[in-house]
């Protein structure tokens, strides 16, 4: 009776030397070709029965399961399963396609395996131990391609309505609708009312999260209080802005705060029945020095004074227009 053994590995026949006289051709084919040949390019269909761990078939000498290339797994499963080759070296291409939409593991028997999503591919091997993937990961992150995609345009049409979150870039072409919020600091600032803005109009808080769009606001004179030393700042007018005063006596007009290099500020004095001496603050410059700005010793008299800050040399150059009566 012949005596052949089996390689361990892909389990092909080895015929014992002097045996099988006559029937090698059989042997040889059947049992070593035919086997080879699956294990290089053969595509089997595993059909898993959805138990927890399905076994594939693996025959001394004979076709099977585990020997094949490729493993193309179906099956309808109600969980992530298990399938389990021999414990041996060997390279398999593994293929998902169960329905259920659950992971299949391809592990040993008792070493550990790779989970290969539903509808995934994967090139694993068996090391003798564990089933692992065939081009060992190392370090975290994503793959880098050697080359770059070519990235494609998608065509978006034309939506009716749409909304945009932390877009960037350069609006193009937009024929309707308007913004009616923006992106603050600390966040969204939503316009009362999302009608388009007219030629000129910008936005202008009304809170710390609403706004509206207004023409440039023009500010209305600021009524200096009437004293001895009287404070002015100029971030109460803004640039162009004005500030009124009517004097009950002898005053002193303190240099203005907050000035912005370039602003502007415009008094408008109002003398009553006893016109009373102005003295300006040392940043106050006229021409030929202060004492030209001093004020229309007339009763009722109505003086203008225009001053423009000169940051470099932190001055206000004023001109005076004097004694407009009522």
């Amino acid at each position: 009776m012949a005596t052949t053994t089996y390689t361990s590995r892909l389990r092909l026949s080895r015929p014992t030397t002097g045996e099988l006289f006559g029937l090698w051709g059989n042997e040889v084919n059947q049992a070593i070709t035919d086997l080879v040949d699956a294990a290089v390019a053969g595509i089997v269909t595993v059909v898993h029965d959805n138990t927890a761990n399905y076994t594939l078939t693996a025959l001394n000498g004979a076709s099977d399961e585990a020997r094949n290339a490729v493993l193309h797994v179906t099956g309808a499963l109600t969980a992530a399963r298990n399938v389990v080759c021999p414990t041996n070296p060997k390279l398999y291409v593994f293929d998902n396609a169960t329905t259920g939409g659950f992971a299949v593991t391809l592990k040993t028997t008792a070493g550990t395996g790779v989970s290969v999503p539903n509808g995934a591919m994967a090139l694993l091997r068996s090391d003798g131990v564990n089933v692992v993937p065939w081009i060992p990961t190392t370090g975290t992150g994503s793959a880098v391609l050697a080359t770059s995609p070519t990235l494609v345009t998608p065509d978006l049409g034309t939506p009716s309505a749409g909304v945009m979150t932390n877009a960037s870039g350069t609006a193009v072409n937009l024929v309707a609708g308007t913004a009616n919020a923006l992106k603050s600091a600390t966040g969204v600032v939503s316009f009362a009312a999302a009608a388009a803005p007219l030629v000129g109009q910008i936005p202008v808080a009304t809170s710390p999260t609403t706004a509206t769009w207004q023409t440039v606001p023009v500010v209305p004179p600021v009524a200096l209080p009437p004293s001895a030393s009287i404070a002015v700042n100029a971030a109460l007018v803004g640039s162009g802005g004005t500030f009124t005063l009517t004097p009950n006596q002898a005053f002193t007009l303190q240099n203005p705060t907050n000035p912005v290099n370039g602003m502007t500020i415009n008094f408008v004095f109002t003398a009553g029945a006893t016109p009373f001496v102005m003295t300006l603050g040392s940043a106050y410059s006229g021409p030929g020095g202060g004492a030209n700005l001093a004020l229309t010793a007339a009763a009722n008299a109505v003086d203008f004074m225009c001053c423009y800050y000169n940051g470099p040399t932190a001055k206000w150059i004023c001109v005076r227009s004097q004694n407009f009566l009522p």
